[in-house]
Parts: structure tokens; sequence; C-alpha cells
């Protein structure tokens, strides 16, 4: 299957296009993940909050390990080393110094944290960049609308309230990516949710 991302690459290449999981499970969900990145999902954020290093790994069992190496995990034990993930994520104040070849991000809430942290991480989410989705009443922060001028924008990637209609936005914005969550799950078709972003993203 040729995605809508493979077929115009070159128009916006360097635009990451990321999708974070939800916290409580969804019905099929490892179903849907393998479904999304057969349909051009650039990276999987694996956030589970309070699971083991075991719930992981049996969750990691169910997608297709061709796709393992574009999975950022949200744990702080680490990566096991049976596992062959694109990276970690952190908070800010939790920034670690993690081995050779593997990613690393973070989440920051306003310009001042990303360029802080800008020099240490391969990307950083940046949020509430609109009002959320998945969170009610997690209302858009105005300031990061305007991106100071020192900062490196391909390591910039929106979170929150991102969806097919304001996708564009962030790319005109110069934005390096946008990470997905509320779009994706609240749908009753992530898939189809996911390809409708991708559509206004690469075909405008």
């Amino acid at each position: 299957m040729t995605s809508l991302y493979k077929m115009s690459e070159s128009k916006t290449s360097l635009f990451r296009l990321l999708v974070i999981t939800p916290e409580e499970a969804y019905p099929q969900e490892t179903q849907w993940v393998n479904r999304l990145f057969n349909s051009g999902l650039q990276s999987l954020h694996l956030r589970k909050p309070g699971w083991s290093e075991l719930q992981l790994l049996c969750y990691l069992e169910q997608i297709e390990a061709c796709y393992h190496p574009q999975i950022m995990l949200h744990h702080g034990a680490g990566v096991p080393e049976q596992l062959r993930v694109k990276g970690l994520h952190f908070q800010q104040h939790t920034l670690p110094q993690v081995k050779s070849g593997y990613c690393v991000s973070c989440s920051v809430h306003s310009w001042q944290e990303y360029l802080a942290v800008e020099e240490q991480v391969t990307y950083a989410f940046i949020s509430p960049f609109f009002n959320s989705i998945s969170k009610q009443g997690y209302r858009a922060n105005p300031e990061l609308q305007v991106m100071p001028a020192e900062a490196n924008a391909q390591k910039a990637v929106a979170l929150g309230g991102v969806n097919s209609s304001r996708i564009e936005e962030v790319r005109h914005l110069g934005l390096g990516g946008a990470a997905l969550l509320g779009a994706i799950w609240q749908s009753v078709n992530p898939l189809a949710a996911f390809l409708e972003i991708q559509k206004k993203l690469y075909h405008g």
C-alpha cells in the first residue's frame, strides 16, 4: 500500500507527524497502530502511565517488529535491551544522559523552556498549542503562536488540539511537526482520522 506520506515526502519531508497512544486502552488499539504505521505514520509515542515493563513488552509484541524502530517510549525505566525502539521521551526536568543511538524527546510548555532544552533533544513537544481535544478545559497558550527568531523550528512539535482543520496552520507557522492524540483516539475510526489529517498536510 502506498501512503500519502510516501507519495508526497518531497513536499514536506521534514515535517514530523506523530501519534501518541491514549492513556486508557482503546478497543483493538494495537491493530489500529499497525494500520496507522502501514498508512504512513512516521513515529508512535507509546505513553501508558503506570504500566510495568512487562505490560509494555506485551503491547509491543502486538506491533509488527518492523515498526519498533519508529516507536518512542514514555517510560522512566529506560529501554529494555531486547527492544529496537527509536528512543525515549522525558519531561523537561528529567532529561538524562541517554546512550548514543537513541532519539530523545521531551515536553515543554513555553518557548523559554523549549530554548533551554533545544540542544539536548531530537525534538520537543510544545503545548498546549490549541485547545486540547483529549483534556477538557485545557486551553491553548496564545504565546506559543509567536515563535522566537532564535528557536530551531524543526525541533518544535505542536501538541494540543491538532486536528485536520489545524494541521496546515501548524505547518504554515514553520514548526517541525505535530503530535496527534485526541484527534485520533476520540474518533470512531482512528485510521480514517489520521488519513484525513495526512491528506490535509500533504495535499492541502
